[in-house]
């Protein structure tokens, strides 16, 4: 049976990295390549789009003068005929200041006659820009909250400068920036930091979830001053914008409730 042209690339690749040979790779690209790695490039400006065999290769000499790969597992992959897609944990060495660096990535790679002319990769890059941090001795004061959406939020600061790290879903965004950004950029601008605006209302629907974190799920809120009622926008997950536009607050579960009942009193907070 004939190897796959992912695990001759990757096996050429790593030789690249490590080992700083890349005639190996050489042959393995397409002199027309369309290759794209999306991270956080304002850090690592060898991420990014190239085309062709040239910057493709000059990325890889670009990607070997920073770290070493140590180690990568593949903890899911899919192979076509000329197409693959992996989903991979790699262990790295920064070779300026000798640290470690763990990430996690998505690639979705194509082949023609055995060279690789497509490939998209995308990077876990809170992992990347925490770790990226660190190297400029940031302190963390904490590194996620036991919410829903959210939970991955740190704070910390570098020198003198405070900073938060929001998760890259954009309802996640929301939530965070409301619960705890907004008050620090009040508070550095010189303005008195608001309270978060809640009330009470009705709850329309049953509703179930499990314990452990605090849930701040988008809701519909309507009805009079005596006869608020709230019910919880359909959605699928922290990057559902959709939903996040359909609601006008937050329905909040506390984190040892694993059922709402129709007609409690319940916590929204307002947007």
């Amino acid at each position: 049976m004939t190897e796959h042209s992912l695990w001759r690339f990757s096996r050429a690749f790593h030789r690249a990295i490590n080992d700083r040979r890349s005639e190996g790779l050489e042959a393995l690209i397409d002199d027309d390549v369309d290759w794209a790695i999306y991270g956080p490039i304002d850090m690592f400006p060898f991420l990014g789009a190239r085309r062709g065999k040239a910057a493709v290769l000059e990325v890889c000499r670009q990607i070997a003068d920073n770290v070493r790969i140590l180690r990568h597992d593949r903890e899911t992959v899919m192979l076509g005929l000329e197409s693959a897609s992996s989903m991979l944990r790699y262990s790295l060495t920064a070779l300026d200041t000798d640290r470690p660096i763990s990430l996690r990535l998505a690639h979705f790679a194509q082949f023609r006659a055995g060279r690789l002319f497509n490939i998209r990769v995308i990077l876990d890059s809170f992992d990347l820009v925490e770790q990226a941090l660190k190297t400029l001795g940031a302190k963390f004061f904490f590194t996620g909250a036991l919410i829903q959406p959210g939970k991955p939020v740190v704070f910390g600061e570098v020198g003198s400068i405070p900073f938060f790290g929001l998760p890259g879903n954009p309802v996640s965004v929301m939530v965070t920036f409301e619960l705890f950004a907004r008050q620090m950029v009040d508070a550095l601008s010189g303005t008195e930091p608001e309270r978060l605006k809640s009330a009470k209302a009705k709850l329309k629907k049953d509703f179930k979830t499990k314990t452990g974190l605090t849930r701040f799920l988008p809701a519909m809120l309507d009805g009079g001053l005596h006869d608020p009622g709230v019910d919880v926008v359909p959605w699928q997950g922290s990057g559902d914008m959709l939903a996040a536009a359909r609601a006008n607050c937050y329905l909040v579960v506390p984190p040892d409730r694993e059922k709402l009942d129709k007609g409690e009193m319940v916590t929204v907070v307002m947007r």
